[in-house]
């Protein structure tokens, strides 16, 4: 009789455990904004990396901080277009070759330079493909003035958007690469300006050079291609950053 007893008890202990419903499992979501990322600097001041490849700010070269898009203070860093710049050291996983990439920041342009460019991003060596080099024409460009352009510099081939980035106000520019089929496309604001097909090779793997944000490279030009204006969310991908995602890029607030 025990032993019959026995043999309810477990089975009613099974069944009651049975009918007990599991926990669901909960997956991490992912940030799509974050992946690829190999360097994101949101100069709430300071040059540090957010993007944890600790690809940080070396050195800082006369900039201040100031108010971002959103009216925040010490949110984004004022550049005086004479001395201003900040450094970041070589890695060659910032040298882009070989790879999709996408380059992102906000521009608050006071003027366009009198020489060829204001330089958002430059990692180059003068001479012929020489590294790259990333921002906005200038008064002496031989294009149209305060377009966004790419290139490695000197006489070789560079790319260029079509529609001027306005002065005196936040605008976001955004330009990715397709390494295999090379092909180059523009944003402004989060639109389409334009994309380029016209074989554009991928950046020298050889350059060592560090990356200068705010001027050239001060071995590469005799003006020094300094921005005059401020900087803020500068964003550099190992991919290919889609449409949507641009556009996504344009409304997200940190």
């Amino acid at each position: 009789m025990k032993k019959i007893l026995l043999a309810v008890v477990v089975l009613y202990f099974a069944a009651a455990s049975s009918c007990k419903k599991t926990s669901p499992v909960v997956q991490p979501t992912t940030d799509s904004l974050k992946v690829g990322l190999i360097a994101y600097y949101q100069f709430n001041n300071s040059g540090v990396d957010s993007s944890g490849r600790k690809n940080d700010v070396s050195y800082y070269a006369n900039v201040t901080a100031t108010t971002d898009r959103f009216g925040k203070a010490n949110s984004a860093f004022s550049f005086n277009g004479t001395s201003s710049y900040l450094v970041v050291p070589d890695k060659p996983e910032l040298r882009l070759n070989n790879t999709d990439f996408s380059l992102n920041a906000w521009v608050n342009l006071k003027e366009y330079r009198p020489s060829f460019g204001n330089n958002v991003l430059s990692k180059h060596v003068t001479g012929n493909d020489n590294g790259w080099a990333w921002g906005v024409a200038g008064l002496g460009s031989i294009t149209t003035v305060g377009i966004v352009t790419f290139g490695p510099g000197g006489s070789s081939v560079t790319e260029r958007g079509t529609k001027a980035v306005g002065l005196n106000q936040w605008h976001m520019i955004t330009s990715t690469y397709k390494v295999l089929t090379k092909e180059f496309t523009i944003y402004i604001d989060g639109e389409l300006d334009i994309v380029i097909k016209n074989n554009f090779p991928s950046p020298n793997p050889d350059i060592n050079a560090n990356l200068y944000i705010g001027r050239d490279d001060p071995s590469a030009s005799f003006d020094g291609y300094f921005v005059n204006g401020s900087l803020d969310d500068i964003r550099i991908y190992n991919r290919l950053l889609t449409p949507a995602q641009v556009k996504t890029l344009f409304t997200h607030k940190n």
